[in-house]
């Protein structure tokens, strides 16, 4: 159409030349809000409404209307009917808005029932509003019941309402007919609860009757028990003293109660009291209701580092100490301690002797620190060898110390070689000595006599003349050195000499040296000198000096003419002195300086000197080893007096026959005894024997104790395995319900349970049938509860219980060694191990326990278990208290075998006890002859002999067959003889000298004394 046409007949133009199939005319466009408007398909699409239809007029579409929707949640949404049923809800009108509108929900009344309706319509009808869009069907309304009253009435209401009422609500549905209103019920706290009597039960109390109130009863209170296998519980006096225990009265709580129990005293014994009591004797409380039985005291214990600690075993071994016993005290603690010990190869270390030998090193002495001692090295002698010697042992014998724990084979030492003084002399020495006096070395290892240079020449009359050394010789003469001339010397001249056999020559001092005579002095004649004598030297060596000089050495001069030849002088022997130590002196010299002689010739090595013994009685007595053991004492060493040692005391000892003897503790451990002390009189002392209690037990206690606790005491001595205490009888809960008073053996032989020795069945608590998963069990309501179980209640039996599974029964060991019948699960709920299905207890299967000696004491184990752990069986059913097993330690016996025995058959066997406890891990060393420096004999191990620079002797066994080399002080040199060099080296050391080498006779300085000494041993040494 034309487009004036289209507008006439009410249409919209499309425009010029369009055709209809090109365009897409409008109609009718619903939106979401209910409202239409007249557009295109694509525009009202794309506005998000729904097109009705090209030329559709909005009034022909009739477009739907919105309204509210109450949804299932409960929830008001705004849209159109069909979304709303589909989703589930209710649709509430056109145009509806949910802004004031009440969805309907469920609505619980309160007789249970459940109302559709809005929320202020279910509160008008006095209900609980569920939700809006809450269905009934899916509502579990509460449901009424029976509601208690403070007055004790009963009614049908919600427990809401009862709880806003202050009653108790007895259950929904419930009638008033069917239930039991509460009433006071005292419970074990003393406490009053306003319950039902059920739950009085439950809470273990006693109701007073329904409707009674707690304001109307007195509850009876109750107060701290302590109970005899330790602990405390908060209960009432009967029940207290029914279970053995001490009642600390009404009102007093276990917080402030203290309750007795196991003390260690500073002695290591072990009283039962109360902690303030233990700590005020200083003491150790080892907790309320633990048993002295139970506990082990403390006592010394020796660490790693040489210290002592009093300290608990268990500690003392996890800090790497050794346990020296139970009451054993530091100060009687013998605690080796570390010391310095010199390896080879390896620089010195502080440890103790065994670790020191187990190095392979030298130990230097307990307390002894690597600082403090030298340690041997390689020492460079002025010949060239090397010796291993510590540095001031070298330098004393004018070596060149290495570096301490160098071996020999690490160095090269310097060799001596000839050495051109600047006087012509020559002499063989180290190239560094030879530089250090002005000469010239002519190499290592090149002799002086493959040189020879003439110097002057001085000539027996005193007169010089320059030639070389052999014409000098062979004139007599003393060559002066090869270049030397005579205006630069000064020739001795002859003078006074006396010889050997007391004449008086006058010649050279030289040639009087040679024919051993004492050179008086160059001029001197001999009318005006004292020819030397035979002199007596402390040694017991003689010498021929003047007696001036003898008597500076502290010798003996003889008659004058005498000489050695013709007299024998008092030979040195050991001296015992009362230090403890040992000198060779001259018996007159010994008694001077209060020793001991014993005898002339007799090497301290092989002395025996006496020392401190401690006998049985405990008295200290000055014997020999031998003297020692034969009056059956214990040796503490050479030279150990009484004042250094503390021998241990005798003191009460119980013997298992109840006689009470007073001995040493070893003794009395060997006799099998129990020890009360050091110094602990028997009339002091009850000794312990069976004590029947009023429970039917045995006890091994004092007549006091027994007494204490209510016993009856059968004497001293006497085992409980010996005496047969009577039962008393109590209440027995049977399986079947039924209670009867019997003894507790008598109920366990009847399968029943006894609640304690004089409980009568009237106030007697049984227990009931506990109903779980693999039984049932016949037990307590608190046990039943512990183990998951449903309690019957009080006196119910087992067969009450659907089902009863347990139908199959086994043998049921336990750790005591009893065996019963039992299903698998009660078994193990009691601690015992099931021995199979339908397993019988005859023949026992059980495993047999006995008493178990270990090195460490005594304990329970099977016979292989024991003889698997080291230990000695002493026979199924033996007991370890009081213990049977003698302690036993390591032996080392005098073959050097180690064996496992009591310290008194270590000592008969003449062993050397190693200490209680102590393993053998090997053997022991051997004692064998050892040379000393000195040339003394001592017998040693291998290890002490070397770290004293000995000489072992492993085949011989004592020092009677050693031969020792006697020392040879005089030689400088260490040559091997005393000669020429030794002479310049006592000389260049004259004057001065505290500690060095060439003063022999330790005066402090280098003198004439020293000089005859070394002339005496000139040669050879011995």
């Amino acid at each position: 159409l034309l487009a004036t046409a289209c507008e006439a007949a009410g249409g919209l133009f499309q425009g010029v030349a369009t055709a209809c199939g090109d365009v897409a005319c409008p109609g009718a466009c619903c939106f979401d809000d209910g409202s239409c408007l007249f557009l295109g398909e694509p525009d009202c699409v794309d506005g998000g409404g729904v097109f009705q239809g090209a030329a559709v007029t909005c009034v022909d579409a009739a477009c739907p209307q919105p309204g509210a929707c109450c949804r299932p949640d409960g929830t008001c949404s705004f849209g159109f009917e069909p979304a709303c049923v589909a989703a589930g809800g209710l649709y509430q009108g056109d145009h509806v808005a949910c802004d004031g509108l009440d969805c309907p929900g469920a609505c619980c009344l309160p007789d249970g029932a459940c109302l559709f309706v809005t929320e202020p319509a279910c509160g008008a009808a006095g209900g609980v509003f569920a939700g809006a869009g809450q269905a009934c069907v899916d509502t579990e309304c509460p449901q009424p019941g029976a509601c208690c009253l403070g007055t004790g009435t009963c009614v049908v209401v919600l427990e809401t309402s009862c709880a806003a009422s202050g009653g108790l609500f007895q259950g929904a549905e419930v009638p008033c007919e069917a239930v039991e209103c509460p009433g006071a019920c005292c419970l074990p706290s003393g406490a009053c609860a306003f319950v039902t009597a059920a739950a009085c039960v439950d809470q273990d109390g006693v109701f007073q009757g329904e409707g009674v109130t707690c304001g109307s009863v007195a509850c009876p209170q109750p107060g701290a028990c302590c109970l005899p296998g330790g602990g405390c519980e908060d209960g009432f006096e009967e029940e207290c003293v029914a279970a053995g225990g001490i009642y600390q009265g009404d009102g007093l709580t276990c917080a402030v109660s203290e309750c007795p129990g196991a003390c260690c005293l500073p002695s290591g014994a072990c009283v039962f009291v109360i902690e303030p009591v233990c700590e005020a004797a200083g003491a150790l409380f080892q907790g309320e209701g633990v048993a002295c039985e139970t506990v082990s005291c403390p006592g010394a214990c020796c660490l790693p580092d040489g210290t002592c600690v009093f300290e608990f075993e268990t500690a003392c071994l996890g800090a790497g100490g050794v346990f020296q016993g139970a009451g054993v005290t530091c100060g009687s603690a013998d605690c080796p301690r570390p010391g310095a010990c010199c390896l080879v190869e390896t620089p010195c270390v502080e440890v103790q002797a065994e670790a020191c030998a187990d190095m392979g090193g030298s130990f230097q002495g307990e307390a002894t620190t690597c600082v403090a001692v030298a340690c041997p090295g390689a020492c460079c002698l002025s010949d060239g060898s090397c010796i291993f010697v510590p540095a001031p042992d070298c330098l004393d014998q004018l070596g060149t110390p290495a570096d301490a724990s160098v071996p020999c084979d690490a160095i090269t030492c310097p060799q001596p070689g000839a050495c051109c003084l600047p006087g012509g002399f020559c002499f063989p020495v180290l190239a560094a000595e030879c530089e250090m006096v002005g000469g010239i070395f002519q190499g290592e290892d090149i002799a002086c006599g493959d040189v020879e240079c003439p110097g002057a020449c001085c000539l027996p009359s005193g007169a010089c003349t320059f030639t070389t050394a052999s014409v000098c010789d062979a004139g007599g003469g003393l060559f002066q050195g090869e270049g030397s001339v005579c205006v630069d010397v000064t020739c001795p001249q002859p003078g006074a000499c006396c010889q050997p056999d007391g004449l008086c020559t006058f010649e050279l001092e030289t040639a009087c040296v040679a024919s051993g005579g004492v050179f008086q002095g160059e001029a001197v004649t001999c009318g005006t000198v004292e020819c030397p004598r035979a002199c007596c030297l402390p040694s017991g060596a003689c010498v021929t000096t003047p007696a001036p000089a003898c008597s500076d050495a502290g010798g003996v001069p003889q008659d004058a003419g005498l000489v050695c030849a013709a007299v024998s002088c008092p030979q040195p022997g050991a001296c015992c002195l009362a230090d403890g130590t040992c000198v060779e002196l001259q018996s007159d010299a010994c008694r001077t300086a209060g020793g001991i002689f014993a005898g002339a010739g007799v090497l301290c090595a092989t002395a025996e000197c006496p020392g401190a013994c401690c006998l049985d009685d405990g008295s200290c007595a000055f014997l020999t080893q031998a003297m020692c053991i034969d009056a059956g004492g214990v040796y503490g060493g050479d030279g150990a007096s009484c004042q250094d040692v503390s021998c241990p005391q005798p003191g009460a000892c119980c013997l298992d026959t109840g006689a009470c003897l007073e001995m040493l503790e070893t003794k009395c451990a060997e006799a099998g005894g129990l020890f009360q002390g050091e110094d602990v009189a028997c009339v002091d002392v009850e000794c312990p024997g069976a004590c029947c209690l009023a429970d039917g037990t045995c006890t091994f206690v004092t007549e006091p104790a027994c007494a204490d606790a209510g016993g009856t005491f059968e004497g001293a001595g006497i085992a409980c395995d010996d005496v047969t205490c009577p039962e008393p009888e109590g209440a027995c809960c049977l399986d079947d319900g039924v209670c009867e008073e019997s003894s507790a053996q008598e109920c366990a032989d009847d399968g029943g349970i006894f609640t304690g020795p004089g409980v009568p069945c009237e106030a007697s608590t049984c227990p009931g049938a506990c109903c779980f998963e693999g039984g049932c069990l016949y037990i307590f309501r608190e046990e039943c509860k512990a183990s998951g179980g449903e309690y019957l209640g009080d006196e119910s039996i087992c067969t009450e219980c659907t089902p009863i599974i347990c139908t199959i029964l086994g043998a049921c060991c336990f750790p005591d060694g009893t065996c019963q019948l039992d299903c698998v699960a009660v078994c193990e709920f009691l601690g015992g191990v099931y021995q199979g299905h339908e397993t019988e207890c005859i023949p026992d299967p059980c495993p047999d326990l006995g008493a178990c000696c270990l090195p460490g004491g005594c304990e329970h184990d099977t016979e292989p278990g024991c003889i698997g752990r080291g230990g000695t069986y002493l026979g199924t059913g033996s007991e370890c208290l009081p213990d049977p097993c003698v302690p036993s330690g390591a032996c080392c016996l005098p073959t050097g075998m180690c064996d496992v025995l009591t310290a008194l058959e270590c000592v008969a066997a003449g062993g050397v006890y190693q200490g209680n406890g102590i393993e053998c891990g090997g053997g022991c060393e051997l004692e064998r002859p050892c040379c000393l420096p000195d040339g003394a004999c001592a017998m040693l191990d291998e290890t002490d002999c070397r770290a004293v620079a000995g000489t072992w002797q492993p085949d011989l066994t004592s020092c009677a067959e050693a031969s020792c080399p006697l020392p040879c002080p005089a030689d400088l040199d260490g040559s091997g003889d005393v000669g020429f060099t030794d002479l310049l080296a006592l000389l260049s050391a004259w004057g001065p000298c505290a500690g060095c080498a060439a003063d022999l006779d330790g005066s402090g300085d280098v003198g004439f004394a020293d000089l005859l000494s070394l002339l005496s041993a000139w040669g050879v040494c011995p």
